[in-house]
């Protein structure tokens, strides 16, 4: 695929504030880093609609502090060059002070497109709702997106883990659910229904669940372990088929 390049004149970072700066002897200096350039050239590639969003990796030179000048500096990024099938770019970084170019610097590296998915800022455990507070929006590559991913936080908030979330990184949909409205060893109303007949009885929940899940229930009076549908907090759907046989079913 061929290489596609412009040229961009737009001021991508401005470090002109003395909190930013270094003394050496009585001059402050100040610096731009790798980091900074990064994001400059991530801003450019951006704002010429290479992707909606990148994380960009400067790999000619892994030093942290790139440039230091007695004035305030601003940064430009020239004569830009991408390569979309391997997702390569180079240009030359300009460090200007009052309008005037001071220094340049000849850079490359790599980009990738990033998607912003929602991640945990906390670890939250089963039967902890998620809330608005634990979630962050973190950029990752595209390449580490797979499907089944959850992509919008409200398909977090107001769910609770299956089982422990580890913070920063992607979830995927099925490791969450609506929070349990059925405890362990709550009483609970066992309907049966059939075409031609309804019947209900007493029974105790063996595991909590969320409405529409499905769960052990035993009969008080029976004593018959059976499983069971949530409806609501005290209302179980049964079926006629033990919990045991529904196991030994499933493995068929």
């Amino acid at each position: 695929m061929a290489s596609k390049a412009w040229m961009i004149g737009w001021v991508a970072l401005c470090l002109a504030w003395p909190a930013a700066a270094q003394m050496s002897g009585n001059t402050p200096l100040f610096s731009v880093t790798l980091d900074e350039a990064e994001a400059s050239v991530a801003a450019a590639l951006i704002a010429e609609g290479v992707a909606d969003d990148v994380k960009v990796e400067i790999v000619s030179t892994r030093q942290p502090l790139l440039y230091q000048y007695k004035q305030p500096l601003e940064v430009r990024v020239k004569s830009l060059k991408t390569e979309e099938a391997g997702r390569t770019w180079s240009g030359n970084l300009l460090f200007v002070a009052k309008g005037e170019v001071v220094s340049a610097m000849p850079v490359s590296g790599r980009y990738d497109e990033v998607e912003r998915l929602p991640v945990l800022s906390q670890r939250i455990a089963h039967g902890e709702t998620i809330t608005a507070e634990h979630v962050v929006m973190k950029p990752f590559p595209r390449s580490r997106i797979r499907p089944g991913m959850v992509t919008d936080e409200k398909e977090l908030i107001g769910k609770t883990p299956r089982r422990t979330i580890s913070v920063n990184r992607p979830i995927r949909a099925d490791e969450v659910q609506a929070p349990d409205v059925l405890q362990k060893g709550s009483m609970v109303k066992m309907l049966y229904q059939t075409p031609y007949m309804e019947i209900s009885t007493l029974g105790e929940a063996l595991e909590g669940g969320a409405v529409g899940q499905s769960v052990r229930v035993r009969n008080r009076d029976s004593g018959m372990t059976i499983y069971g549908t949530v409806l609501s907090a005290d209302e179980v759907q049964v079926s006629a088929q033990p919990a045991r046989d529904r196991r030994v079913a499933s493995r068929r």
